[in-house]
């Protein structure tokens, strides 16, 4: 790796796969390397509701359900395969990361609507009202990315902002999720005086909601 960074001719090891790495990147995305930040940041989507799928997939073989695991595996294949074709035409990459975001979440859907229909387990609605939460405040965000660091501080301040006046609004959290945020805060010192005025603002908007509506 050492004679890599110092570009010596003839490297060992690490060193050569350290000077061919660009190369190799290059083959894989093509002109698509230069978006690959965004393309991750696609694909970071498809784990919002990885957890869900993986949990109802083990209730589901638990209770013996091994034919719905497996036809919601191939549902998502079902999906994404022609939506792979047809997005990749026109996007590249990107039409591939849209594609297994899209079939993943069709596939966890079939997965929560059959354990609600065979086992009676409702779907998680204060799972969705994160999802919803986190997706609801990013494009605001995402206006400051270009922005370094004055940009990056502002994008921080009004993703707090907006999690911390819905999250109150939509239930999201309760008096009690406050209290316990409080109580956790309370012990990093550092944090304290700031997380205690979010945590105020967010009491704030939660009794302007019992009152008014």
């Amino acid at each position: 790796a050492e004679d890599g960074i110092r570009d010596v001719e003839r490297s060992r090891g690490l060193g050569d796969v350290y000077k061919r790495q660009e190369d190799a990147v290059n083959i894989i995305y093509g002109l698509s390397y230069e978006k690959a930040a965004g393309l991750l940041t696609l694909l970071i989507f498809s784990q919002m509701y990885a957890g869900l799928n993986l949990s109802t997939q083990t209730l589901l073989n638990g209770v013996g359900e091994t034919r719905t695991v497996f036809m919601s595996s191939l549902l998502g294949f079902c999906v994404m395969a022609p939506l792979t074709y047809m997005l990749t035409l026109n996007l590249s990459v990107a039409g591939f990361a849209i594609a297994t975001v899209i079939s993943g979440a069709v596939s966890t859907a079939f997965l929560v609507l059959q354990a609600w229909r065979k086992l009676n387990v409702k779907p998680p609605l204060q799972l969705a009202k994160i999802y919803f939460l986190a997706v609801i405040a990013l494009p605001p965000v995402a206006l400051f990315k270009g922005l370094r660091l004055p940009g990056l501080i502002t994008a921080v301040i009004i993703y707090i902002v907006i999690l911390a006046t819905l999250a109150p609004l939509i239930g999201v959290v309760d008096e009690e999720d406050i209290d316990n945020l409080r109580s956790i805060f309370k012990g990093i010192a550092p944090l304290t005086p700031v997380t205690d005025l979010i945590l105020s603002y967010m009491e704030k908007v939660r009794d302007v909601k019992c009152r008014y509506l």
